[in-house]
């Protein structure tokens, strides 16, 4: 018997043992060795995970009333805590929908389900009888006023069947599992466990580590399951959803059917495997109607889901950027681009689908006149639409700036609207490749800048809309342009004399002859 053969017996019996209640801690912490550490160990794992779930279905009337997803979340009265299990042995679903209506497509989902399920319930298979009374703590609060029930003034602990209904304000839980919940008011929320809320309105952002992966959100239109990252669910009266994702990855499942009520859906999908599903990674955002459809959300404003309760930033009287819009058809993207208001700083993330930073290209840092600017989280990915166009909206007269590659020919549409300041940028890379695996982000200005961008300024002297055109033809290695805009005003000082970047693109009979949008 070959090796590789070897360890898949192994896999096969461990797992084996695991559904059966059999395995002990040195099996378990066997398997997760093999899982966390060999793609084919994790594929053995899936198929025999959902042989095993789908041959139970057929024997036990408490699986064919439900799938193994919502298993790990109907106990309402259990305690349990993901602690252990690591995010590499979870394997991801397609990122298009998928209807449940192929047994192969259905085995994968099940598959994966289960995989959440084993997680989230191994101190049970473990002989764990440890019961916290409480699943969460209130840990912080910002101009918080409570309908009814106010649950007390933080630190203060949550049991199991709470519920909060916050009016106005902000809201910080943390739960037991290690997840941590932000609530902006006007919201109704239920705490099932400590790896499950129920979201009735209102917008909640999570913050989910590895030790709560599998943490779920439950809404009327919707079910939002975490695999590692940092999410928002914004629930509106009518009971439609909205997700976003800042970073990681979740799993969405959405009832398509038409001809029935909001109460009655939730309380089918509860009862079933739904209709569909779909994963969305960071950058990406979809509304979900009460019929069932899904649609692309295209941008996403800072204030919609405060990262914390406590500690606000004091925010201008009045936003400049209201919306970002773009040519993109529906089907091709679920990206959204992220309005920060009042937020340029140092260390400022630059995309929506990059951690890369803005800094001071030298310990002097970042122009003065952009810090504390609105400004538009993007995507690099866009750099390779050749006829992308973006519609930026402001709500006052305001200068609306461009930041843009050093190392790009500059289109007409950028010469044509806007004028170099003669002021650079730098970005700070976070890089995945063999060279740099996992290089970490720097501090500050003047520190691991790996390319630099021009800052062009227009002037807008009437509220509306500004479009912008694509990059243009370009090496593989260049960076999409970010947007920022402050309320019309001079600049404090004179640019300094303009680069010999800025000068080029200012001499008559300049080469760069790109199309005109």
């Amino acid at each position: 018997m070959s090796k590789d053969d070897r360890q898949r017996d192994d896999v096969v019996r461990l797992a084996a043992d695991l559904h059966d209640g059999l395995l002990d801690a040195a099996g378990l912490e066997r398997l997760r060795g093999l899982l966390a550490k060999d793609a084919a160990s994790r594929d053995v794992y899936v198929d025999y995970t959902a042989l095993h779930v789908l041959l139970a279905s057929r024997h036990e009337p408490a699986l064919q009333a439900a799938s193994a997803m919502e298993i790990a979340v109907r106990d309402e009265s259990s305690d349990f805590a993901l602690k252990e299990e690591p995010t590499s042995a979870v394997r991801t679903v397609a990122t298009l929908p998928i209807a449940f209506r192929s047994r192969h497509r259905l085995m994968k989902l099940v598959a994966l389900a289960a995989m959440l399920l084993v997680a989230a319930t191994l101190p049970w298979w473990l002989g764990s009888s440890a019961q916290p009374k409480f699943v969460a703590v209130l840990t912080d609060t910002s101009g918080a006023e409570w309908f009814a029930n106010p649950p007390g003034v933080a630190p203060t602990r949550l049991a199991a069947g709470c519920r909060l209904q916050l009016t106005a304000g902000l809201a910080e839980l943390t739960f037991s599992s290690g997840a941590v919940v932000v609530i902006k008011g006007p919201a109704e929320l239920e705490l099932v466990s400590p790896m499950c809320v129920r979201a009735a309105r209102g917008a909640v952002r999570a913050r989910v580590g590895s030790d709560a992966t599998g943490f779920v959100i439950q809404t009327p239109t919707a079910d939002v399951v975490d695999l590692g990252t940092e999410f928002g669910v914004d629930v509106n009266e009518v009971g439609a959803t909205d997700v976003v994702v800042f970073d990681g990855a979740v799993v969405l499942s959405y009832d398509v059917s038409t001809d029935i009520t909001t109460r009655q859906r939730r309380d089918r999908r509860r009862a079933s495997s739904g209709d569909a599903t779909m994963q969305l990674k960071t950058g990406e955002a979809v509304h979900v109607g009460l019929e069932g459809r899904v649609s692309r959300i295209v941008s996403v404003d800072s204030e919609r889901f405060p990262v914390r309760a406590g500690g606000s930033r004091v925010l201008p009287v009045d936003p400049v950027i209201v919306a970002v819009h773009d040519n993109i058809p529906a089907p091709d993207s679920s990206q959204y681009y992220h309005i920060v208001h009042g937020g340029l700083s140092e260390d400022s993330r630059v995309y929506v689908d990059r951690r890369h930073e803005y800094n001071g290209v030298d310990e002097v840092g970042l122009p003065e006149f952009l810090l504390g600017a609105d400004y538009v989280q993007t995507f690099n990915a866009d750099k390779w639409r050749e006829e992308l166009e973006i519609s930026v909206t402001l709500a006052q007269p305001a200068e609306l700036f461009v930041i843009y590659d050093n190392r790009l020919p500059v289109p007409t549409w950028l010469s044509a609207q806007f004028v170099d300041t003669g002021y650079d940028v730098g970005i700070d890379e976070l890089m995945f490749t063999s060279a740099h695996p996992g290089e970490p982000l720097a501090v500050g200005p003047g520190k691991s800048i790996n390319t630099v961008h021009s800052v062009w300024r227009r002037v807008v002297e009437k509220p509306g809309v500004v479009t912008l055109g694509p990059i243009g033809d370009h090496a593989p290695t260049v960076s999409m342009y970010g947007l920022a805009a402050r309320p019309l005003r001079p600049l404090r000082d004179d640019p300094p004399a303009a680069s010999m970047h800025a000068a080029l693109n200012q001499l008559a009979g300049i080469p760069f002859k790109l199309p005109s949008l």
